[in-house]
């Protein structure tokens, strides 16, 4: 191999070659069709049988070394895809600009750009397997997959008639300690309200203030939403549902842009009041901003709730009373955070519920959240509750998708393997992990259950750093850790 290439020299070297080759070529999400390309043409020139769709996800089946024929199909599985984030500074074009990539002590970085080691090293490690001579193993079905950081499209866009297996090997783990063995289902709905907007006859003697909750921790609504970070929907329907105990006015707005997967850091709403209630109305709003920052003290230390004045045109719709009290009662009562924990130390949740956002559309406020359960019981239940307060609320839940959880199997013989193994190799056992986020195992678990069948699966991966941001890193170490293990896993398959 040249010695110019930057990563020359790392260990393995048959991986850190095809990760460089991987940097070279763009590979955001919707921008596959290089790298699938390139993988579609490795396969081919080593006569190995390659079917590429068209949404670029690649299927690649390798025989089985001689003795190995009758050992289960394995199927290993990564992403083609990756985040594309730049630092504000930098001229980078992820559509068509090679990684500017570089050895920093331990670590593989890229200059101002993410690394997309997530899941380039994956990607290697099976491109390196699907060369690799000197390696004996079962049957393989190499899954390259398209848009896995997009909502897992292209996983869930492949023909189920293309996958076969018995077991399935991912590398999507972001930590080299770990065996991961169960990860969450995951659902989106959208409950639609209408808002029934009015005019207001007389705005000469209203106030109009602006409302506003900013500064909260946030975080991803699967790894956190244990640690009861506040939502700010929710903690602005609670501030306006405690308001109108005592104040009587109307809500003009509410608003909280965001993210299904992400938990809701700020919310807007604008209300107006009789100006002679104006000044009662601030009294119980700093009385109730002071009464939750102490609440939530330890968890939302940055926390800002605002009330101001603002000039209003002499014309104000509101959302009536009697749709404004609606939306209220739905999110007092709409479930949110953890419901179930996994473990007895209340370290990760088994099942939750988030609320992302909640915007305004062809008049209708329309609140989209997502449940995450590894746990399809507790999933219906969590779905069931959000029909009926929904059902209560004069609203409608619109369910725009679902996967099935990765439950764990006690009973897996992969992971038997694997976790001997990985105790053989590093002199101590791993860290067995189960996530509250999700993986693309479980798409490929529905794909077979709908073929009658079952897959035993396990997740690894490499030591990354920071991802989906421009300090991303790569440990260098443990790229050979992890193929190590994998090389052996499939050479001593049952």
């Amino acid at each position: 191999m040249n010695k110019e290439r930057i990563l020359a020299g790392l260990k393995p070297e048959e991986v850190f070659y095809y990760f460089e080759e991987i940097t070279k070529i763009p590979h955001g999400s919707r921008n596959e069709k290089g790298i699938s390309d390139y993988i579609v043409n490795l396969a081919r020139k080593s006569n190995l049988n390659a079917v590429q769709d068209d949404f670029y996800n690649v299927v690649v089946n390798i025989p089985a070394t001689e003795g190995y024929e009758n050992k289960k199909k394995t199927i290993i599985q990564a992403h083609i895809d990756m985040v594309c984030a730049k630092d504000e500074t930098s001229s980078h074009n992820f559509s068509s600009d090679p990684l500017d990539i570089y050895v920093d002590g331990e670590y593989v970085k890229a200059r101002n750009t993410t690394l997309g080691a997530d899941d380039g090293t994956g990607v290697a490690m099976m491109l390196a397997i699907m060369s690799a001579k000197d390696l004996n193993h079962p049957p393989l079905q190499m899954l390259f997959t398209a848009g896995e950081e997009i909502r897992f499209v292209g996983a869930s866009a492949m023909d189920e008639k293309l996958i076969d297996g018995e077991q399935l090997i991912g590398l999507d783990c972001s930590d080299s300690n770990v065996i991961m063995v169960s990860c969450a289902g995951f659902s989106s709905s959208k409950i639609k309200l209408p808002t029934g907007r009015e005019r207001l006859e007389t705005t000469a003697s209203k106030t109009v203030y602006k409302m506003k909750v900013e500064g909260l921790a946030s975080g991803h609504s699967g790894n956190m939403i244990h640690l009861g970070r506040v939502n700010a929907i929710k903690l602005m329907g609670a501030i306006l549902l405690e308001l109108a105990e005592t104040v009587q006015y109307d809500l003009i707005s509410f608003i909280s842009n965001g993210l299904e997967n992400v938990i809701s850091k700020t919310a807007d709403a604008v209300i107006c009041c009789d100006t002679s209630e104006a000044e009662k109305l601030e009294e119980v709003f700093n009385q109730l901003g002071t009464n939750v920052k102490k609440a939530y003290r330890r968890t939302e230390p940055e926390m800002k709730i605002s009330l101001d004045k603002v000039s209003f045109n002499q014309e104000i719709e509101i959302i009536n009373k009697k749709a404004k009290n609606n939306l209220l009662t739905l999110l007092e009562f709409l479930p949110y955070g953890a419901n179930t924990m996994i473990d007895d130390d209340f370290s990760l949740a088994e099942s939750s519920l988030n609320i992302g956002s909640l915007i305004e559309i062809d008049g209708r406020l329309e609140v989209e959240l997502s449940i995450r359960s590894n746990n399809e019981y507790q999933h219906d239940v969590l779905l069931r509750k959000c029909r009926d307060i929904a059902a209560i609320t004069n609203a409608q839940v619109f369910l725009q998708g679902r996967s099935v959880p990765w439950e764990y199997n006690p009973n897996s013989s992969l992971l038997r393997i694997a976790r001997e193994l990985y105790h053989n190799l590093n002199g101590k056992a791993p860290v067995i992990k189960m996530i509250h986020a999700s993986v693309e195992a479980t798409v490929f678990i529905d794909k077979m259950k709908k073929k009658g069948k079952t897959l035993d699966i396990i997740n690894i991966g490499c030591d990354q750093l920071d991802v989906h941001t421009t300090s991303e890193r790569l440990k260098i170490s443990s790229v050979e850790k992890v193929y190590r293990l994998l090389r052996a896993v499939l050479e001593a398959s049952d």
